[in-house]
């Protein structure tokens, strides 16, 4: 059953629409009987969890404040800034030594980028 907009012409104060019209007075659709009309209820959907919700292979991330990916992202830095915040960050929780490495392996690239511009 179609229904019309209400407000599309003021001229026709009750709109008819198969079985349901446009009551003025009551200002909403209301059925030949007269009782209101009450709009089919729109299926619930399920939301889709976001990948930024998950994490694979621990949860060294979640526990924190603020993600080193939301950092990342929020400040636009580059992918050697970006994964120097990500080791950093984590160094104590999951890679340790080797994370910091990794931090000094990164900003040794910057440097280098420094150096040969």
């Amino acid at each position: 059953m179609a229904l019309k907009d209400p407000y599309s012409s003021p001229k026709d104060l009750l709109r008819y629409t198969d079985e349901v019209y446009w009551d003025p007075d009551k200002r909403c659709y209301v059925e030949d009987a007269g009782t209101p009309y009450t709009p089919p209820v729109p299926r619930e959907t399920t939301a889709v969890p976001s990948a930024h919700d998950k994490q694979v292979g621990g949860d060294h991330y979640k526990t924190l404040a603020i993600q080193p990916i939301d950092y990342v992202r929020q400040n636009n830095l580059g992918w050697y800034e970006g994964n120097i915040v990500k080791y950093i960050t984590r160094h104590k929780q999951k890679g340790e030594a080797a994370d910091i490495e990794k931090v000094i392996h990164y900003a040794e690239l910057i440097l280098e980028e420094y150096n040969n511009a």
